[in-house]
This record gives C-alpha cells, structure tokens and sequence, in this order.
C-alpha cells in the first residue's frame, strides 16, 4: 500500500438509457415549439389577413362599383388605422360624387323643364301674331280697297283722288307678273 498498486478496478456505467431519454425530451421539445411556432404564425397570418387583405378587397369592390355606375356604394369602415381613413375617404368621396350628380341630374331636368315652357310660350306668341298679321293684312287690303273705291267715285265725280294709292301699283305690276 504505500503507493503500491494492488488492482485495477472497472468501473462500467450504462448512460445510454439516461442519454437516450434526454434526447427524445429534447426532441419533443422541439417538435413542441416548432409546432407551437407554426400554429402561431398561422394565426397571424389569419389575423393580419383579416386585419389588412379584407378591408383592402373591401375597398377594391366598392371601388369597382363605383366605377360602373353604383353612386350609392360604400365600404365598412372597420378600423381607425390608415385604411379605416382611406375606407373613410372613399366613403366621404363617394357621397360627394352622388351628390354632384344628383344636383346635375336635378339641374338638367330644371333646365329641361324651362326650355319646354318658352318653348311652348313662344310657340303661343307666334300663333298670336300670325293670327294678327292675317287680321292686320286682310283689314289693310280692304282699307285700301275702299280707298280704290273712293277714288273711283271721286274721279266720276270730277274731282281729284283723296288718296294716294300708288305703292299699290308695284304689289298689282307683281301680282300681274305672277299670273302670266
């Protein structure tokens, strides 16, 4: 014994159930976590979905409605970020468009409304004055008829005629041209 060696001793230990063990918790671990990972980002992906691509196809559909013709479309305005404000926009955009448009289509039909009444009241007018010009006309030519008359009767009597009836000598040389 004095730094004598007297044997050897073998010391065996069997760490590969322990190691083993070890290894398939570290594992599941793992595959716990990157499962966990994954269904998180998952649901964030749903989430951001919801939160970004539905207001956005939101807009895209009102826009298009828009665009053919549908004044009274609108979107939901599902946030305060900035695309509830540009659903808010459009929205406000939309409304101002349809109002334009109500005030074009009410001033067109005002001004369809005007035209068809001076239309109809100028229609009267003429009408009127036809009719006074026919009369106007047809009491001249008997005015100057009973002139002719009276002249007549003056010359039979010897005297001068009392009426000057020679700018009917042009319309009667007219008149006489025509029938021939």
């Amino acid at each position: 014994m004095n730094g004598q060696k007297i044997g050897t001793l073998c010391l065996q230990a069997d760490l590969a159930p322990e190691v083993l063990a070890y290894l398939k918790r570290a594992a599941s671990i793992v595959l716990s976590v990157t499962a966990a990972s994954l269904l998180a980002a998952l649901f964030l992906s749903r989430k951001l979905q919801h939160v970004i691509s539905e207001p956005m196809r939101s807009l895209v559909a009102g826009t298009q409605e828009l665009a053919g013709g549908n004044l009274s479309a609108r979107v939901t305005v599902t946030s305060s970020d900035e695309l509830g404000e540009l659903a808010h926009a459009f929205n406000e955009m939309a409304g101002s468009l349809q109002q334009s448009h109500e005030e074009v289509f009410n001033q067109q039909r005002n001004l369809e409304r005007a035209v068809a009444e001076r239309t109809e009241e100028l229609a009267r007018s003429n009408a009127e004055l036809e009719r006074f010009n026919r009369l106007a006309t047809g009491r001249e030519l008997r005015m100057i008829e009973l002139k002719r008359q009276i002249n007549e009767l003056a010359q039979r009597a010897g005297e001068s005629p009392l009426y000057d009836l020679s700018f009917t000598q042009l319309h009667d040389e007219e008149a006489s041209g025509n029938e021939d």
